[in-house]
C-alpha cells in the first residue's frame, strides 16, 4: 500500500479537518495517509513514498531547525511536496521582490536586514503612507504583525528594534482594500486551477485569518484576477503539487500579498469536489517518483 506522510507540528499533531478530507479521498484510492511531526528524531523519512507539508504552522518560530530538517530529507533523497527548493525560497518573504522582477504586481516593500539601526518613524514618513505593516521576513499567520502609522511609529520604534534583533524585517504599506473588498486565495492543484476563497477581516482589523477574527467564503473570482493568478502560478520553475495565491483587487488589477507554497490553508472544505483534485494531482507526483 502507497503510504504518505502529512507534516505537521506538535501543537497539531494531528490532521487538520481540512487535512482529514483529502486523507479520506486518499484512502479510498489506496493511499494510507499518516500525520507525522517534522521534528521528530524517531521517523524513518525514507519509509514513505511522498512527504506532504501541511500542519507545519510553527517553522517560522524555528527556522533555523526548520531548515536543517530540509536539508536531511533532501540528503535522504526523500521526495517532499512542495519540493526543497520551492520551499526554501518560498520561506523568506524576500521572493516577492524576486516576482516583481518577472512583472508581478506586489505591494511596496521596504526591507530591513537584521541588525541594522533605521528609524521606523522616518521610513513611514519618507514614502508617505498613511498606514503600514510591519512583520519578519520568516512568518506565517500574522505572527509578530503588527500595523504603525506617522503618530504612532515613535513609540512602536523599541518593538521594531527589538524583532531587528531577531530576523529582518519587512514593511509595507497598509492595502486598504483589503478591508473593504477582502483578499483572494486561489488554490491550485498541479499548477491547475482547483478553487478559491475571499476572506475578509473582522470590522476594524486588518487581518484575514479565521482565527483572529476572519470570514472566508467560496467564491469565484473576475476572470482577469484568475488569469493572473495563473501565470503568477506558471513562473514558479519545476513541478508542484499545491499553490496557494493570496491576493487583492486594486483598480482591476490583481495585486499579490502572498503566494503560499509551504503549509497553506487549501480550503478543502470550501469546494465538494477540490479533495479529489488534490489527490488526483499527489497521485500524478507519485507516479513520476
Amino acid at each position: 500500500m502507497t503510504s504518505v506522510a502529512f507534516v505537521t507540528a506538535s501543537q497539531w499533531a494531528t490532521l487538520t479537518t481540512d487535512d482529514q478530507l483529502a486523507a479520506a479521498e486518499l484512502e479510498k484510492r489506496g493511499i494510507r495517509v499518516q500525520a507525522v511531526l517534522w521534528d521528530s528524531d524517531s521517523v524513518d523519512w525514507q519509509s514513505f513514498d511522498a512527504i506532504v507539508l501541511r500542519s507545519t504552522w510553527d517553522y517560522f518560530k524555528r527556522y533555523d531547525a526548520f531548515l536543517e530538517w530540509l536539508a536531511k530529507l533532501e540528503s535522504l533523497n526523500v521526495p517532499l511536496w512542495n519540493p526543497v527548493k520551492v520551499v526554501r525560497w518560498n520561506s523568506e518573504k524576500t521572493y516577492l521582490a524576486a516576482l516583481a522582477k518577472q512583472g508581478v504586481a506586489t505591494v511596496q516593500t521596504v526591507i530591513v536586514e537584521r541588525g541594522a539601526s533605521r528609524n521606523l518613524e522616518g521610513l513611514v514618513k519618507d514614502h508617505g503612507w498613511l498606514k503600514a505593516i510591519v512583520k519578519p521576513t520568516v512568518s506565517g499567520g500574522a505572527y509578530e504583525t503588527w500595523m504603525t502609522d506617522p503618530q504612532v511609529a515613535r513609540d512602536d520604534q523599541s518593538a521594531f528594534e527589538s524583532l531587528l534583533k531577531k530576523s529582518s524585517v519587512m514593511i509595507q504599506p497598509f492595502v486598504p482594500e483589503v478591508a473593504s473588498n477582502g483578499e483572494w486565495s486561489l488554490i491550485f492543484f498541479g499548477k491547475q486551477y482547483s478553487h478559491s476563497v475571499l476572506k475578509r477581516p473582522r470590522p476594524g482589523d486588518y487581518r484575514v485569518q479565521e482565527h483572529l477574527g476572519g470570514s472566508t467564503v467560496s467564491q469565484q473570482p473576475p476572470q482577469a484576477l484568475l488569469d493572473e493568478a495563473t501565470r503568477i502560478c506558471q513562473l514558479i520553475d519545476g513541478p508542484l503539487l499545491y499553490t496557494r495565491v493570496d491576493g487583492v483587487e486594486v483598480k482591476g488589477r490583481f495585486v499579490l500579498m502572498e503566494l503560499e507554497l509551504i503549509e497553506p490553508l487549501l480550503f478543502l472544505g470550501k469546494d465538494t469536489a477540490a479533495p479529489a483534485r488534490f489527490a488526483d494531482a499527489l497521485e500524478a507526483v507519485l507516479l513520476k517518483n
